[in-house]
């Protein structure tokens, strides 16, 4: 069936007439062994100005078809206000779309509905099921979208509200390579919504590339393996939410298992991959006898140097996992898994059960919070640069959006409330930060360098005292700068100003350079540093701080916007809005795609044009500045042409597979997916494999390195002695005065003397001391030394 439409119109009725043609399907219908079941346009004469149709399907079965549903570009609008974009009328209640004998005239099936540049299409309690059968292209799906708005939720068989559990029927998928595939365009902020779905045996459970603010929470995902999957990546992969390249996502509340019967393999709950998050949790899921419960690969935050930002692991449940959370080598996630006074909330499979409950391979340091009062939370088996702490507070984890928790469209009444949040939010974040940039270095990075660089060596005692004082605010650039004015400070001086800034040792950059640089600090001075890393500062309060109020007026802002896209009227105003409220690179761009939603090329290339210098674009950035920039006029091409992403000529698609194999970020996102969603390429992002375990566990300070590198010091001489012993001393560049006392072996002091002076001597006279064995030990800022002393 063909329904056409007029795409100029909207879709309502209005006196009996509507401009669009209209489809019920109802009574057990049933539209099988077609070669498109329904198509929404003109699809045999490619008749793309027809969109616009609408189909409203109840209980019907489409059974073999090579498409069961087709939609193209089409956008519904208010019918008093052309201005305000609306969902489409379209919808699938209680449907069941399968495929189970080879089907029509040989064609090879892809996917059952097939979504392009439309919005609001509804599939309640749907059936999504492949048989595995001849003429099924090992790429199959059950949802194909590409800039297109769905939502899959459950269905209600009688006129009930809320609607009883013995009546709810959620929507399923069994058997796909992908059973939802969202594609992002450059041109449409569309996103979707998963909730309460149950997927099984699917090779991957929902694909997201590029799509922004997707919502999947309180689904099952029973993971299976596509046998036709094999050989792509050279191992056997399966995945129940596979993340890339987006942000702003909700994934709570879901359940994550291997397939009971499942044939041997790499099994991932949940992989975000090149995801450039501001402030993305994985919240409140569960993950029980998988490979990996979390894998993170690539940079996963908005700003790779800025720990604030990123993806976290915050009140997820881990039960017989080899991995609870792996983050790949050369990946980054958020820099801190909770904090002090709201630890991460995560249980953790046993540790005599797991490989490694967190394995970080990167050099990026993470700060992991956990309940010391919940055994089941405890961090114990974890590699290097992560790094662990016990707080005696309780994350109560209470339900966001999945688990019974509240709803994606705000009431007004809510509305406010966010916007007084994000308000608080944003003041709390600007008050901590004045405070953080206050105390860095001193107030003032380029005079704290400047004081370094003109020191002499006669400046090494105030310069210290300035330094420690600064502490524990010091940058790396400044402690770098430190290090290498050997010729003012001796070792000691230099690991004492290291040692008082522990959250800059935690970033393994300056570790590296204090260990390779061309002075190296001595080995035993290295290895107290990174023990040292451990540790707490009134620095790592304001970076919590911060972190904490920055991830809450991001959260904030993504609940409106989540409201707004949800909406079944879009205000892309309220969503600029919002969008700037966030800020930053990535937001921009999203602002770029409404502005070519609405057809308004004009600021969409003013603001392109100001993205280098907003923000100072170089390197790297600046090359996938350019190729970002030639996606979007590419799409304003098609646009001012009439056509779009089906319509390329051989030098259009020749661009996007250069682009799909050496651009990088958006552009080389958003040609793979017109590439695999329209032309029938394929493009696999290989999963990184733990490579061998180098596990830490809580230890103690080397304490005889520690005091070593704070220059303490105390040797007696002569040893044995008869008539008198001198001991020479060095104290800690932080104390002028101590004690030496001398003890017999049980213990009972003999004689204590003091001394004053960084270092000198005391001579002893023993001749009135009965032969036998002693210890002396020196004694001072809390520090001491001992040594054994013979006499004869």
């Amino acid at each position: 069936i063909e329904v056409w439409g007029d795409i100029t119109q909207h879709q309502f009725t209005i006196n009996g007439q509507c401009a669009q043609g209209k489809l019920i399907l109802q009574n057990k219908s049933v539209i099988s062994f077609a070669e498109v079941g329904v198509a929404l346009w003109g699809e045999q004469n490619q008749e793309w100005l027809k969109a616009g149709g609408i189909v409203q399907s109840n209980n019907t079965n489409f059974i073999n078809n090579t498409n069961a549903v087709h939609f193209v570009t089409y956008e519904n609008f208010h019918p008093y206000q052309v201005d305000m974009r609306m969902d489409n009328l379209s919808s699938f209640k209680l449907d069941t779309f399968d495929i189970n004998i080879n089907n029509v005239g040989n064609n090879i099936f892809y996917k059952h509905a097939d979504l392009f540049g439309v919005n609001g299409i509804n599939f309640h309690g749907c059936t999504f099921t492949n048989s595995d059968v001849n003429y099924v292209s090992q790429w199959n799906l059950g949802i194909a979208a590409y800039g297109a708005g769905f939502d899959v939720k459950t269905a209600c068989t009688q006129q009930i509200t809320p609607c009883p559990p013995e009546y709810t029927v959620p929507s399923s998928f069994n058997g796909f390579y992908q059973a939802i595939g969202a594609y992002s365009s450059v041109d449409y902020i569309y996103s979707f919504m998963v909730d309460s779905a149950l997927f099984q045996n699917n090779s991957t459970g929902v694909y997201i590339s590029g799509v922004d603010y997707a919502v999947i929470i309180d689904c099952n995902f029973e993971i299976g393996y596509n046998p036709s999957d094999l050989g792509k990546c050279g191992e056997s992969n399966a995945y129940g939410i596979d993340i890339h390249e987006a942000m702003g996502f909700a994934v709570e509340d879901n359940y994550f298992t291997k397939l009971a019967g499942a044939p041997a393999g790499h099994y991932y709950g949940i992989r975000v991959y090149e995801c450039p998050s501001e402030s993305d949790d994985i919240y409140r899921n569960e993950f029980v006898g998988l490979s990996v419960g979390n894998q993170a690969e690539g940079y996963n935050r908005s700003e790779p140097m800025w720990d604030q930002t990123g993806v976290a692991y915050l009140c997820n449940q881990n039960t017989n996992n080899d991995y609870d959370f792996y983050v790949a080598y050369e990946s980054i996630i958020r820099g801190n898994m909770g904090n002090d006074e709201i630890p991460s909330g995560n249980k953790l499979t046993d540790p005599d059960i797991a490989e490694v409950q967190f394995q970080n391979d990167y050099n990026q340091d993470i700060r992991y919070y956990y309940n010391i009062n919940e055994t089941d939370e405890w961090l114990e088996e974890y590699s290097d640069h992560v790094f662990a702490y016990d707080v005696n507070a309780e994350n109560t984890c209470p339900p966001h959006y999945g688990g019974g928790g509240g709803h994606i469209e705000l009431t007004v009444g809510e509305r406010q409330q966010k916007e007084q949040d994000y308000t608080q939010n944003l003041s709390d974040y600007n008050g901590v930060k004045v405070l953080y940039d206050n105390f860095k270095d001193g107030g003032n990075t380029d005079a704290e360098l400047l004081d370094i660089q003109t020191a002499q060596p006669d400046d090494m005692w105030a310069l210290r005292a300035q330094l420690l004082g600064d502490s524990p605010h010091l940058s790396q650039e400044v402690l770098i700068e430190t290090a290498d004015k050997t010729d003012v400070f001796p070792e000691s001086a230099i690991f004492d100003i290291m040692a008082a800034n522990p959250d800059e040792l935690r970033k393994d950059t300056l570790i590296s350079y204090l260990e390779n640089k061309s002075e190296p600090l001595p080995a035993y001075m290295i290895e107290t540093l990174r023990q040292l890393a451990n540790g707490s500062s009134y620095k790592t309060v304001l970076l919590n701080q911060m972190s904490t109020y920055y991830s809450g007026k991001v959260k904030v802002a993504q609940d409106i916007i989540r409201s707004i896209i949800s909406d079944s009227i879009t205000n892309l105003n309220d969503l600029r809005n919002w969008l700037d409220n966030i800020g930053g690179l990535v937001a921009d761009k999203q602002i770029i795609s409404t502005y070519l939603q609405e057809g308004d090329t004009t600021n969409a290339l003013t603001l392109l044009n100001m993205l280098p210098a907003l923000y100072n674009l170089q390197g790297e950035e600046l090359d996938a500045y350019y190729d970002y920039s030639d996606m979007i006029n590419l799409q304003i091409t098609l646009q001012s042409q009439n056509r779009n992403i089906h319509q390329l000529d051989s030098t259009e698609i020749a661009g996007l597979l250069w682009m799909a194999d050496s651009a990088s970020g958006d552009a080389k996102v958003q040609a793979r997916n017109i590439l695999e969603y329209a032309y029938g390429y394929h493009y696999c992002d290989c999963p990184a494999l733990p490579d061998s375990i180098g596990l830490k566990s809580n230890s103690s300070i080397n304490y005889g390195n520690f005091i070593k590198a704070k220059g303490m010091e105390i040797n007696a001489t002569p040893n044995p002695a008869s008539t008198w012993v001198a001991f020479d001393y060095g104290l800690a560049l932080t104390d002028i005065e101590g004690t030496i006392t001398i003890s017999d072996v049980s213990g009972r002091v003999i004689e204590a003397i003091k001394v004053t002076g960084n270092r000198g001597q005391k001579v002893w006279d023993i001749r009135r001391i009965k032969q036998g064995v002693y210890i002396y030990t020196l004694n001072a800022g809390g520090l001491s030394k001992s040594g054994k002393l013979i006499i004869k």
